[in-house]
């Protein structure tokens, strides 16, 4: 693993000073930042309705380490797989559906897609059976009543910073208060 660092450090650094920098109109210290080799223009693809996306507001995406594309957004949570998109959205009628056509936040664990929503709940969706369940986040018997953001660590935890401040998840499903909503209270 040590190896593989300093390997890619060594790379990234030979990388940069071989590049050829332009001049900027900024202070002497600024370096401009290359998104793509001189005379190459990034490609861009309009991925819309006509893929099956249902949302009109997205307000979050993430990649995961299969590949797929996972858009959140108005109309609930899209897979896209590089051609068509899957939707998972909220049907009151069935309890194994999403508790929030709005979805703020994802995150991907090892094993699931975790899913939040502006109301404050969690949802989990299994990646082996395809699952989705309403996960209990309480600190003290009290539920979050709204969701800013969650992300996952690599030992599974999920972290979420609610209207209740930064809680952690662990996997036997504790929570636990890590920092207060406001550093003055």
């Amino acid at each position: 693993m040590q190896r593989f660092l300093i390997g890619s450090i060594i790379t990234l650094c030979v990388t940069w000073m071989g590049a050829p920098h332009a001049a900027t109109s900024g202070s002497s210290g600024d370096r401009p930042v290359r998104l793509a080799p001189a005379g190459i223009q990034p490609a861009f693809e309009v991925i819309d309705r006509t893929q099956g996306l249902r949302s009109t507001s997205i307000l979050e995406i993430v990649s995961d380490r299969h590949g797929f594309i996972w858009v959140a957004g108005d109309r609930g949570v899209h897979r896209f797989d590089g051609h068509n998109f899957f939707n998972l959205d909220r049907d009151p009628a069935r309890p194994d559906t999403l508790e929030s056509r709005f979805i703020y936040s994802l995150a991907e664990a090892s094993d699931a897609m975790w899913i939040g929503s502006p109301n404050g709940t969690m949802q989990r969706l299994d990646s082996r059976s395809g699952k989705l369940t309403l996960v209990p986040f309480k600190l003290h018997g009290v539920s979050p009543q709204g969701l800013l953001w969650i992300a996952c660590d690599a030992l599974g935890q999920v972290w979420q910073m609610s209207d209740l401040g930064l809680l952690r998840l662990d996997r036997r499903g504790e929570a636990t208060w890590t920092m207060p909503r406001s550093l003055e209270a």
